[in-house]
């Protein structure tokens, strides 16, 4: 089975692909197995196979997991540098 790379799109782009559907700008949708199934090394094809969802909602979810986690990562360094200074 041959990997393939996708390019990496930005949670924005993938908003603006989503707009014409049911979800809001502001709104990602959530499916609690879908960051499991990524954790266990399924590609987004093979999770919206395994949890009948759109590619486009898989993809949005994992984009929305990554910022949240980069978002977590910052905000504890910025809390370490308050409590240095």
């Amino acid at each position: 089975m041959s990997a393939r790379t996708h390019p990496v799109q930005t949670i924005a782009e993938l908003r603006a692909e989503r707009h014409a559907r049911t979800f809001t700008q502001s709104q990602i949708p959530h499916c609690p197995h879908v960051q499991r199934l990524s954790e266990e090394g399924y590609n987004p094809h093979q999770i919206a196979h395994m949890t009948r969802r759109p590619i486009i909602d898989i993809r949005l979810i994992l984009a929305g997991i990554e910022e949240a986690k980069a978002r977590a990562e910052k905000e504890a360094r910025k809390a370490a540098h308050r409590r240095r200074a």
